[in-house]
């Protein structure tokens, strides 16, 4: 919806020249309107941003851990429950580590905290999630309206995948079907 104002007056000034120059202008064109190679540089793009996130949490862990330890205390470790479980309001209690892991599971916050390579504020991060797992939610109750997770076809399939944050780039449909039943099964 916000690039439709944008894309409209690409319309009105480039007419039929629009289509020629597609491919440069990804950002300001409707997601509907992309061409397959589009789609796929895009899913591609996503996954190689998800795993550079997780490999960067994996270095600054010991350091948010750190930062949230209160003396006297011991840390809770392995509290982070699958998105699919979580209630929005049990962001509130997760500490900056789990926020920040499920946060770049479900690439929730903007990439230009990786690019300033800045840890996103607590806030931030429970703001993107919620956002994320609201959509999360009402999409997984239409796709269970509209037939399961076994309705879906190919591209639908990848699409939803990437949403969940289900790694996905080289697998099969089967593969990826099998992630789909365990995030349905999770529930």
């Amino acid at each position: 919806m916000m690039r439709l104002p944008g894309f409209g007056v690409l319309v009105l000034l480039l007419g039929e020249w629009v289509p020629i120059i597609a491919l440069w202008i990804t950002p300001v064109i409707p997601e509907v309107c992309w061409l397959p190679a589009q789609v796929e540089k895009s899913i591609w793009k996503k996954e190689a941003r998800r795993r550079e996130r997780e490999r960067r949490i994996g270095m600054d862990a010991a350091r948010l851990i750190a930062k949230d330890r209160r003396p006297g205390q011991g840390q809770n470790l392995g509290s982070i429950k699958a998105p699919q479980t979580l209630e929005l309001e049990e962001l509130e209690k997760l500490d900056h580590l789990s926020l920040l892991a499920l946060s770049g599971k479900l690439d929730a916050h903007s990439w230009v905290w990786d690019k300033l390579f800045v840890t996103p504020p607590r806030g931030v991060l429970r703001w993107g999630l919620r956002r994320k797992l609201g959509y999360l939610k009402r999409d997984d109750g239409l796709i269970r309206r509209d037939g399961g997770w076994q309705g879906l076809g190919k591209e639908e399939l990848k699409r939803a995948c990437v949403d969940r944050g289900l790694d996905m780039l080289g697998k099969s449909e089967g593969a990826m079907r099998k992630a789909m039943a365990q995030w349905f099964g999770g529930q």
